[in-house]
Parts: structure tokens; C-alpha cells; sequence
């Protein structure tokens, strides 16, 4: 999959901007707020409509502002032309106000954004364009490949657990335990499962809780049963 040119027009901060690639690597180097991660952000958008962060489209900032405003009515694309496979291929996404009028009324009123798809200039549904990428390349496994934040940063913990168990292989339960001198563990997984031992520390716990909670009151209350204890003048009875 080389890409040969990519083009973002209204896409976030950039107006317009094309990027002749020609199948080539290439870099592209800015100081901060120029506009490179908004590069990036308009490949993963274009493939699989989120940004470099794993946001969907209606929770990153595509529309174009000026002065902090947005700026209406206008179409929020990236294309790109692909060499997938030794096959030419152009994808567009497009991102798009809407504006109705209501019935009664002259006036037009904005009421939520459409997004259109297109492979080869050939308009697809969302379920089409999807399937066409997922048959290029796993969403994840993209990420993983172009985003170095991706595995740290935004992959969930067992996703992440996930990933080096299938690349180191697993190890069995019983040799964890070992290692960590967890044998009782070990002898109650015997007996019950692993949820109902949790259950049972739970509930163990919460008994603790509660003996702890009482300590402080049963010290004042014992603390009140103490007496003052007189005890007789010994150097008057040597006298």
C-alpha cells in the first residue's frame, strides 16, 4: 500500500494542502502548530475515521475555524491516491454540514453532519468503504505500524496483554504461581474459582473494614471504664 498523493481540503487547521508522495517515503518536519499532526490525523480520518488519538470524527476538531469561529457550509474532504497491491485506487472521505428547512419557515437550520465515501470516485455506503479497508489492512495493526503512541497511549490494558502473549507465547497459571510463591492460591483453585476467591477476599475485607471502623469506639468506651487508683503515702507509714 504506497501512497502516491494526498490532498486535505477544509480538514481541521489546513485550508489546503497537497502532498505528492509518488510511492515514496517521505518526512514531514515543522515546528508545533504548523500542521504535522494534522497530516497524520487526515490519513487514519480517510481510512478509518478517527484521528491519530482513536477519536471519532464528531470528537476531534475537523471543521475549519478562523479567529476560533467555525466557518459554515463548507465540505470537510481528504483524498489520497493508493497503490494497493499494484492496483491504482483513490479514496475520499467527506465531511459535511446539514442545513433544512423547517416546515412554516424560510430559514435554514443546521442540523447535524453527514459523511460521504467514495472509492474511485464511485460513491460506496459506510458499510462498503469499511469493508474495502478492512480487506487492505487491519485497523489496529495500521495503528500499531504508524503510531508509536498507539500500543502505550491509547490501546486498553488487556488489549495491550493481548498483543505480547500472541508475540512471546503464554505461560501457564500454575508456573505464574510458582514463581510468585502464590502455592495457596494455587491449592484453593482446587476447590473454587478464581471469582469466587475474589468474592471471598472481597468479603473479607469488608469484615476488616468494619473491625477497623470499630476500634476507635471501643477504646473510648474503655477508656471511661478506667478508675483512678489512690495508693496509700509510703513514706508516712515508714514515719
Amino acid at each position: 500500500m504506497r501512497l502516491q498523493k494526498l490532498v486535505l481540503t477544509n480538514f481541521k487547521g489546513i485550508r489546503s494542502l497537497e502532498i505528492n508522495a509518488n510511492g515514496e517515503d517521505f518526512t514531514v518536519r515543522g515546528k508545533n502548530g504548523v500542521g504535522k499532526t494534522t497530516i497524520a490525523d487526515a490519513v487514519t480520518w480517510l481510512l478509518f475515521g478517527k484521528d491519530t488519538m482513536d477519536r471519532q470524527e464528531g470528537n476531534f476538531g475537523i471543521k475549519t475555524k478562523i479567529g476560533g469561529k467555525v466557518l459554515h457550509n463548507l465540505e470537510h474532504t481528504v483524498e489520497a491516491d493508493y497503490i494497493v497491491k499494484g492496483h491504482a485506487v483513490t479514496l475520499k472521505r467527506a465531511y459535511k454540514e446539514k442545513w433544512t428547512k423547517q416546515r412554516g419557515s424560510n430559514v435554514e437550520s443546521f442540523t447535524g453532519h453527514t459523511t460521504e465515501y467514495f472509492i474511485n470516485d464511485v460513491p460506496k455506503s459506510q458499510k462498503e468503504y469499511q469493508g474495502y479497508i478492512a480487506s487492505i489492512i487491519d485497523e489496529k495493526v495500521f495503528k500499531l505500524l504508524t503510531n508509536p503512541l498507539y500500543f502505550n497511549d491509547i490501546l486498553k490494558v488487556d488489549e495491550r496483554r493481548k498483543i505480547l502473549i500472541d508475540l512471546a507465547g503464554d505461560i501457564p497459571d500454575s508456573e505464574v504461581m510458582s514463581t510468585m510463591g502464590l502455592d495457596k492460591l494455587e491449592k484453593m483453585l482446587n476447590n473454587y474459582s478464581f471469582d469466587e476467591i475474589k468474592k471471598m477476599a472481597a468479603e473479607k475485607k469488608k469484615k476488616i473494614n468494619k473491625q477497623l471502623e470499630q476500634i476507635p469506639a471501643r477504646i473510648d468506651e474503655l477508656t471511661r471504664t478506667i478508675t483512678d487508683v489512690e495508693f496509700p503515702n509510703r513514706t508516712s507509714e515508714k514515719q
